[in-house]
């Protein structure tokens, strides 16, 4: 039984490939708004500013599944001040526009909760590229969000758009490459 076991494994060493992941980060600007929906005293509307940033590891492919870590920051109604941290997986359910689900905790740098942890869970959907000559890829799309906060049992939920600073700061780069000539 050993000696099958041991033969097997030598076997797949010698036939498997290695194993490549490729990396895509993207950073980008994030608008939203929405409603703080739970608990009922506590109902509010939000609007969300931030920075996010992902790397997703996976083959070349546009069709493949890939998966990474998420990075964000964000504040509601410019008074909050909040990171975020998280795992992400791209779904390829088309080529072009591909869905992202995300989910991870929060932690409140203002300090106002007693408790100033949270989760967070996200689904995106848009533009996606695979850069095949550099890690960076671009992406802009549109996202719902569910965060939940334990120490008041605030649940919010939220829409918005993420914007690619590459694509944001594109005029800002020309009128630099026109200045410096």
């Amino acid at each position: 039984m050993r000696a099958t076991a041991a033969t097997l494994t030598l076997a797949l060493a010698l036939v498997a490939s290695p194993a490549a992941a490729y990396t895509q980060w993207t950073a980008a600007l994030t608008l939203g708004g929405g409603a703080r929906v739970g608990p009922a005293t506590q109902r509010a509307l939000l609007v969300t500013t931030g920075l996010r940033a992902d790397v997703l590891f996976g083959s070349r492919d546009p069709r493949s599944v890939r998966v990474g870590p998420f990075a964000a920051g964000y504040s509601d109604d410019l008074a909050t001040l909040v990171a975020a941290a998280g795992l992400s997986v791209q779904l390829p359910v088309s080529t072009d526009a591909p869905l992202v689900l995300s989910a991870g905790a929060t932690y409140d740098l203002t300090e106002r909760a007693r408790l100033p942890v949270g989760l967070t869970g996200r689904v995106w959907w848009g533009s996606r590229s695979v850069n095949l000559h550099a890690a960076y890829g671009m992406a802009a799309g549109l996202w719902v969000e569910g965060r939940y906060a334990p120490d008041g049992g605030a649940l919010d939920v939220v829409v918005g758009l993420d914007g690619d600073l590459g694509f944001i700061t594109l005029p800002v780069v020309v009128l630099w490459n026109w200045l410096t000539r």
